[in-house]
């Protein structure tokens, strides 16, 4: 009876051998006939595992299908199941290059590491040499692939807007991580963050279409699109791809907000744009920090510190201005050609602050920039005569107002100074004293003229002579005053009038 069981185990055993034979003979021919068929390989490979889970040469044909049709991580779970009943070459060879293909550089360089033992006692002389050396050199590469990309990803950690930090991960990828790591996607994405963040345009493009025509529904790869798009200033196609993230998951977060941020920050560029125009610098300053509040590298931030220099200098806001306009220099770059403009904007403003070597060294810079420019050249005629009359009476000086005085600054100054210095106001006991006298009023009136008429200070501060081409009638108007009983302190129709004396 037991001899009977025996046979009939025996015969069931190889009637299962046959099968599984004939099942992997069938397997191969399919592979032959291309990728089409791998589905089915697939397929007769799960018959003969669901009835032998330890079939080594079915889960090793397994494991490299599954890899020919990127199913990596099931092909490492073969390849591991197959390692662990035991190791051979072919497995640990398999399983290292897709550990590479798959960014595992650690575990890929174990592997190695077991053929290179497994090598070292081979009695084959090319393995026991050339094959040895191939797998330790692997170790190497792998290992310090591996160190290279932990010290990167802690250097962005620290310093995620380093611009030169993210151009290096940005090549690094390109040239090490991406070429090794060929069937993952975590590489690509971290070089688009990285593009994304230098201002790589072309480079994120390119990545994110190579992943958006292999997976045309990655929300991820959608968002750094739009993203992108964003940086780029191109807002209607960033709102067209956020709108398509939306269609396929409305409850996306990082598509959600940022759907609203660039529709917010629209609104405040059509603001900032609209008090451009209407030439308002006080609702232009407003609207660039709110920009800069929402967000801090917006694709117009170049336009935004330009603006912000100019309308410093239009407000005469003068220690602000020289900050904003090196601000907007720092960032184009003093030998941009492009940074002319802001160094004739900073140099006016120097001009008004009296700085007139430093207003002279921001021309000589935007001359080596851009030698045709007409507005160069007016600037350093406005310098030029500024020094030539650098011996001037200074009438901010004589009220003692500084260059950014409002004009009921200047008048209230005026008026304390022509109570106090009037010449019906002030003893005097001979006629050098009284002509000494004379001609203090007489400045502070020629500087309250000047500077109370905005047209007369503009072209004071450009550097005019003021007093050359108006000083008859300051003279006529002022010459008397001794002896005058009432005084016209308003300049003019409807001013205040008091008496002395």
């Amino acid at each position: 009876m037991i001899n009977l069981l025996l046979s009939l185990l025996l015969i069931a055993l190889t009637a299962g051998a046959s099968d599984v034979a004939s099942l992997l003979k069938e397997c191969d021919a399919l592979i032959i006939q291309g990728r089409s068929k791998y589905r089915e390989v697939v397929q007769k490979l799960n018959q003969i595992l669901d009835t032998d889970p330890n079939n080594q040469k079915a889960l090793y044909k397994r494991a490299e299908v599954r890899g020919m049709l990127k199913d990596n991580k099931k092909a490492l779970a073969d390849l591991s199941a197959h390692i662990a009943i035991k190791k051979t070459k072919q497995a640990l060879q398999l399983r290292s290059k897709i550990n590479t293909k798959t960014g595992n550089f650690e575990d890929a360089a174990a592997d190695y590491m077991e053929l290179m033992q497994i090598y070292s006692q081979s009695s084959s002389k090319h393995e026991k040499t050339k094959k040895f050396a191939e797998a330790k050199e692997r170790v190497q590469t792998l290992r310090q692939l591996n160190k290279e990309l932990e010290v990167l990803n802690r250097e962005l950690q620290q310093n995620p807007k380093d611009v030169e930090l993210n151009r290096k991960c940005v090549s690094w990828m390109d040239q090490y991580f991406i070429k090794e790591a060929k069937d993952t996607d975590k590489f690509r994405l971290q070089k688009i963050d990285c593009a994304i963040a230098c201002k790589d345009h072309d480079a994120a493009q390119s990545e994110l279409s190579y992943i958006l025509a292999v997976q045309p529904q990655n929300l991820g790869a959608i968002y750094l699109k739009a993203l992108s798009m964003k940086n780029m200033g191109a807002s209607d196609a960033a709102i067209a791809n956020l709108k398509r993230c939306l269609s396929l998951d409305p409850e996306y977060k990082d598509c959600m907000k940022l759907h609203k941020q660039i529709k917010k920050y629209n609104k405040v560029t059509d603001k900032f744009e609209k008090s451009i125009n209407d030439v308002r610098w006080g609702d232009v300053l407003l609207h660039i920090d709110e920009s800069l509040n929402m967000d801090s590298d917006p694709h117009n931030i170049d336009r935004l510190y330009f603006y912000k220099c100019k309308a410093h200098l239009e407000k005469r806001t003068l220690e602000e201005g020289k900050a904003s306009c090196s601000d907007a220099i720092a960032y184009g770059g003093k030998d941009n050609p492009s940074s002319w403009e802001l160094l004739v904007f900073r140099a006016e403003i120097h001009m008004l602050g009296g700085e007139l070597d430093k207003a002279e060294e921001d021309l000589r810079a935007a001359a080596e920039l851009n030698r045709n420019e007409r507005r160069i050249r007016e600037a350093q005629s406005r310098l030029e005569t500024l020094k030539a009359r650098a011996n001037r009476k200074d009438h901010y000086k004589i009220l003692g107002v500084p260059l950014t005085a409002t004009a009921s600054e200047i008048k209230k100054a005026y008026r304390k100074l022509a109570m106090k210095h009037h010449p019906d106001k002030v003893d005097v006991e001979t006629e050098e004293e009284r002509e000494k006298v004379n001609e203090t009023f007489r400045d502070i009136s020629n500087a309250y003229q000047v500077l109370s008429n905005e047209d007369l200070r503009r072209r004071y501060d450009a550097g005019e002579d003021i007093d050359d081409t108006s000083g008859g009638q300051q003279q006529q108007h002022h010459h008397h005053h001794h002896g005058f009983n009432n005084f016209n302190f308003g300049g003019g129709g409807g001013g205040f009038h008091f008496k002395f004396g």
